[in-house]
Parts: structure tokens; C-alpha cells; sequence
């Protein structure tokens, strides 16, 4: 009797009546069954011990065998039960986790319900304590209550579903159609990438690359997701970076222009981007970029968003003493200067004497070349205060400049372009 019991409690009423028909030498017409069995009643109650026996072991959490687990069915099959809840529970836990990034809609609504239910419970709690303290009557605090009670059930019944939103209204997201940001364009401007935007739009996935498909003169535009980043100097410089460096279009100041830099300074460095999450971005054709940089406030955004991805790479060592708030200051409020061909900059007094006069800005080359006095020629990108370098007395710099121009490489290095007609250093 208890060995039937178990196996009622375990494997269900219809299949232990099964194996009772069965056991009696049943041939397939009458009862549960349908099927005949061949094999002698014993043999059919061996089995179904065996089968119970083996539950029992899987069941078993260690402590006495099979015969612990058949004394107690009940507590087995609660065991069991426990245990899938459990797995569910973690495997739960684990989408969840991975929707942070895969999924941002899905990971959005669920930290929208979460911060309600922590609201209407802080609500619930002021509630009942502004009646002990006599800031609300009896009366009013039930009236409360009831509408935090109902908002509680109607956000348990109905709770928020994952927004997903389409290439315009993502589009009316980015800096450029928002018109309290500097990247701001002109109205007309905006309803034509409004316009264009399902056209433009590219979607990838994790592992995947994210600016292969950008044109020469296009601009990467990133509206949602996480990038990874390697980056490399150019060939034959040699360097990288060693540690993928991770921007995100709202996360990073500079993420939602993380093409500016190809753009603006090509060569600079070679990128090497990826999807982390799902990501959304748009590619901008080369003919309605031109239209950006044509708007002044657009194209100071843009340098500074190259900037900040430089600042991340390439130029990461040289910035390593600017404290990272300066850092940030300079990707959103910089000021971007333009500068023609012989036009004196400076004077730049921290590079000769750092110790003497202590660096009060930030001045990096972005865009074409410098010629320092007693240094050399520096090329962009490049950072000019603070100085880096130690410079040489004037003899000594002099002697220096002239060897280093006779090899085909400047002062600090880099190559030069002689003969070639020098762009305007910005």
C-alpha cells in the first residue's frame, strides 16, 4: 500500500492505474488502458518499483537513502517541485540580466514597473505615518490608500510593456533635433532627417561591426545600444589600445557622434567597433553631412565629440595628468577655434617651463600642424597644453628640428607632409 501510494503521488493517478491493469495481465480492452502488455504481471511490478526506486534516488537529498525519500512521497514531490521553481527562478534571473543590454526596450519597461512599486510602497508607508503624525485625518489617509491600492493592482494586473520605438521618433532623440543641445540643426534641416530616417537606419547585434558600412564623408550616428572599441595607430606607428574601451549613446558625452572622429580627423587612428548590446544607429550620407558642418553650432558639437573619443585612445596617455571632470567639461562646452595658415598661437609658456608657469587650459590640436619654436613641428591630433615633452634650449632645439626635418620626421615624431599643402590647423 505505501508503495502505491508513492507512485499515486508521484507519477499521477492515470499512469498507476495503468500499471495496476497491467500487473493483473489486462490484454488492452477494458480500464485506462489501450495498449496490451505481454510481459508477466511480476514482471510489470518490478518494473514500476524500479521506476519508483529510481525517483526516489533522484530525489534523495543525501541524507538516508532510498528509503527516506519513499517514507515521505509528499515531501519528494515538493522537493522536486521546489527544485523547478528554483531553476526557473535563476534562468529568470539570467534573461534579465542579459535584457539589460540585448533587449534595452524589455529592460526599460521592467525598471519603469520596479520604480512605480517602489514609489506607490513609499507612498503607502508616508501615508500611514502622516496619520500618527496628525498631518491627515483618518478619513483622508483611507482615501489615499485606496487609490495607492488601486494603482498597486492595476499596475500588478496591467504592468508596463517594452516601448518600442520606430527610426523617427529615434531620430527626434539624437542632439541634432534636440533643441536645447548645441548640436541643434535648423527646422528644415530636422524634418529631413526625420524624413530619411527609415532609410538610414542600421540595426545590429552583438559581435556585430558597426561602421563598416559608413561611405567616405558619411557620419555614424548612434541611437541606442552599447559599442565596444578597440583602437590602433596608424600603420607603421605602431600602439593601441590593449583595453576595448565601452561608449554608450546616452552613457558616453561623446557616444552619440561616434563617428565624428573618422570624419573629421581621418587617419587619426583606425576603430575597430563592435555591438555589445542590440544597437541602433544611423548612417548619414555624405551630401546632408556637408549640410551639418555648414551649421555652425553642429560642427563645434561634432569636434567636440571627436575629441572626446580621441581623449578615450589615442591621445589617452597624454591627457593621463587632466583631471577627467576637465575631460568631460571639454567634449560639451570646449570652444573650437579655427586658425589660418601663419597665424600665431599662443604663447604657450607651460611647454618651456611647466614647473614655473602651471597649465590653466586645455589646448589640443585637432586638425593640421603646429610649428613650436624650439620643438619643432607638431601635428595633429596632438595635445599642446599641457606639454608632454620637455623642450630643449635653443641651440639644442634648433640642432634637433633641423635633423629631425632632414629624416622626414618631425620634432615630436610624427611624419611631415613637405610639399603638400597644409591644412588649417583647428
Amino acid at each position: 500500500d505505501a508503495h502505491q501510494e508513492a507512485f499515486h503521488a508521484i507519477f499521477g493517478a492515470h499512469q498507476h492505474d495503468h500499471n495496476q491493469h497491467d500487473s493483473h495481465g489486462g490484454g488492452g480492452g477494458g480500464g485506462y488502458g489501450h495498449r496490451s502488455s505481454s510481459l508477466p504481471s511480476e514482471h510489470s511490478a518490478a518494473a514500476a518499483n524500479a521506476a519508483l526506486f529510481d525517483a526516489s534516488l533522484d530525489m534523495d537529498d543525501g541524507g538516508g537513502g532510498a528509503s527516506r525519500s519513499m517514507s515521505d512521497p509528499a515531501g519528494t514531490a515538493a522537493a522536486r517541485v521546489r527544485g523547478e521553481s528554483e531553476a526557473e527562478k535563476s534562468a529568470a534571473r539570467a534573461y534579465l540580466r542579459a535584457a539589460r543590454t540585448n533587449e534595452p526596450e524589455l529592460a526599460a519597461a521592467v525598471k519603469s514597473e520596479e520604480t512605480a512599486r517602489r514609489l506607490l510602497a513609499v507612498a503607502e508607508r508616508s501615508a500611514r505615518g502622516y496619520v500618527q503624525s496628525g498631518l491627515l485625518t483618518a478619513v483622508e489617509a483611507e482615501e489615499l490608500l485606496s487609490g495607492i491600492t488601486r494603482a498597486q493592482r492595476r499596475l500588478r494586473l496591467n504592468p508596463p510593456e517594452p516601448l518600442v520605438r520606430d527610426p523617427p521618433d529615434l531620430m527626434k532623440m539624437t542632439p541634432l533635433l534636440d533643441p536645447t543641445h548645441p548640436a541643434r540643426v535648423t527646422r528644415a534641416l530636422a524634418q529631413r532627417l526625420t524624413s530619411m530616417a527609415h532609410t538610414i537606419v542600421v540595426r545590429r547585434f552583438p559581435g556585430d561591426a558597426i561602421a563598416a558600412a559608413v561611405p567616405k564623408g558619411g557620419l555614424l550616428l548612434l541611437a541606442r545600444g552599447v559599442v565596444e572599441v578597440m583602437w590602433a595607430r596608424p600603420f607603421g606607428d605602431g600602439g593601441g589600445g590593449a583595453v576595448p574601451l565601452r561608449v554608450g549613446a546616452t552613457s558616453s558625452s561623446y557616444g552619440w557622434a561616434l563617428g565624428a572622429a573618422d570624419l573629421l580627423v581621418p587617419g587619426a587612428a583606425r576603430f575597430d567597433m563592435r555591438a555589445v548590446s542590440a544597437v541602433t544607429a544611423f548612417i548619414v550620407p555624405p551630401d546632408v553631412v556637408q549640410d551639418l558642418l555648414a551649421s555652425p553650432g553642429t560642427s563645434e558639437a561634432l569636434w567636440r565629440a571627436a575629441f572626446g573619443l580621441l581623449a578615450a585612445t589615442l591621445l589617452r596617455n597624454d591627457l593621463a595628468a587632466v583631471a577627467p571632470q576637465v575631460l568631460r567639461l571639454a567634449s560639451t562646452r570646449s570652444r573650437v577655434t579655427t586658425h589660418t595658415v601663419g597665424e600665431t598661437l599662443g604663447p604657450f609658456q607651460m611647454r618651456r617651463a611647466p614647473t614655473k608657469y602651471p597649465p590653466r587650459e586645455l589646448v589640443v590640436l585637432l586638425r593640421g600642424e603646429l610649428v613650436c619654436e624650439g620643438e619643432g613641428t607638431l601635428e595633429a591630433p596632438c595635445v599642446v597644453v599641457p606639454g608632454a615633452a620637455h623642450a630643449l634650449t635653443g641651440d639644442q632645439a634648433a640642432k634637433f628640428g633641423k635633423l629631425a626635418a632632414r629624416m622626414g620626421n618631425s620634432a615630436t615624431g610624427g611624419s611631415v607632409a613637405s610639399g603638400l599643402k597644409r591644412p588649417k590647423p583647428e
